[in-house]
C-alpha cells in the first residue's frame, strides 16, 4: 500500500510462539518480512494467559518463543536501518 501512496506509514505487529507454530511457519514469517521490507513492524511473544491458550496442544516453549522474537526483531532492525539510510542525503 505505501508503494502506491507516498507518505503512508503502516504499523503491524506479529505475534510469535502461538501453539502449534513450527520452525517452518516461523521461517515463512522471516521470509515474508525480508521480501516486504517494511520498517513499521513489531514482534511480540504470545504471553501465557489465563484463557484457552493453556489448554491448546503443541505449546511452544518459552525459550523458543523468546528466541524467535529476537530473530524476527534482528531481521526488522536490518530492514529499518536500510529504510532509514534511504532518507539520508548523499554528501
Amino acid at each position: 500500500m505505501s508503494a502506491r501512496r507516498a507518505g503512508i506509514a503502516l504499523r503491524t505487529t506479529f505475534i510469535v510462539g502461538f501453539p502449534g507454530e513450527t520452525e517452518a511457519m516461523f521461517d515463512s514469517l522471516l521470509d515474508f518480512m525480508r521480501k516486504r521490507g517494511s520498517s513499521g513492524w513489531g514482534v511480540h511473544v504470545l504471553a501465557r494467559g489465563r484463557h484457552s491458550r493453556r489448554r491448546m496442544a503443541a505449546q511452544v516453549p518459552e525459550r523458543t518463543r523468546q528466541r524467535r522474537r529476537e530473530r524476527a526483531m534482528a531481521v526488522q532492525h536490518g530492514i529499518a536501518q536500510s529504510v532509514a539510510a534511504s532518507f539520508v542525503a548523499a554528501p
